[in-house]
């Protein structure tokens, strides 16, 4: 409601309203708009972890270059 893409006050509940609310957020976040949460979706909504590429997972090899340099 804060962004404007929700017509009316919020319920609470999944509904018709929220799915054309979602809709419009994708839209203007230049993502396929498909009115489906995912998680890249509620990162780009603020409600999920924050994406770090410096961050991976044990065993990436994003992560055995870390450790690696670690140990220099």
């Amino acid at each position: 409601i804060e962004r404007g893409h929700l017509s009316g006050e919020p319920t609470g509940r999944w509904d018709a309203a929220s799915i054309e609310a979602l809709k419009k957020f994708e839209a203007t976040q230049n993502v396929k708009v498909d009115g489906k949460l995912d998680s890249k979706m509620l990162i780009l909504l603020g409600l999920g972890p924050r994406y770090d590429a410096n961050l991976a997972l044990p065993g990436s090899p994003v992560a055995e270059t870390a450790i690696a340099a670690d140990d220099a």
